[in-house]
């Protein structure tokens, strides 16, 4: 599969040749892709969640459920952590042993962003939306950072 011939982002009709009836993934030499991208997913009952959050925030869900796919590994070891309550214990581990002592003055977790979007209103969350509008972004068109700590 190459971006000039045959690749996943063609419909998935013209794609039939390569999906596993057995496994329902599209699968070729170079690369595969879940028929159904929250197959990547972890939790059957995240699914719903997930499309609705995504809906509010994520412009890349084409890509989910694809091989090499960050979001799904993202969501699964964040969730993960979120629904045993060990985020908290996670990130102070972690920022202990990489010598950042910003754990002490953070304070407890105050809520998880995934995608951009503040789960407790459905919506992109708010300190993300003012600095977006500070940089002049096109609010539709925002970009989804990889680390909110300056925000």
């Amino acid at each position: 599969m190459t971006a000039k011939g045959l690749n996943l982002d063609k419909s998935k009709g013209s794609l039939s040749d390569y999906l596993c009836p057995k496994h329902q993934i599209y699968i070729s030499p170079s690369t595969f892709e879940y028929q159904e991208p929250t197959t990547s997913l972890l939790w059957p009952e995240d699914k719903e969640k997930a499309i609705q959050i995504s809906q509010k925030g994520k412009r890349t869900w084409s890509r989910m459920g694809r091989e090499r796919d960050e979001d799904s590994l993202v969501w699964n070891v964040f969730r993960y952590l979120e629904r045993n309550g060990l985020l908290n214990k996670f990130l102070e581990e972690y920022l202990d042993k990489s010598g950042i002592t910003m754990i002490a003055r953070l304070g407890a977790l105050e809520k998880i962003v995934y995608w951009s979007v503040d789960i407790e209103i459905m919506d992109i969350w708010e300190k993300l939306s003012k600095a977006r509008e500070n940089l002049g972004e096109n609010p539709s068109y925002g970009s989804e950072p990889d680390n909110t700590s300056s925000l």
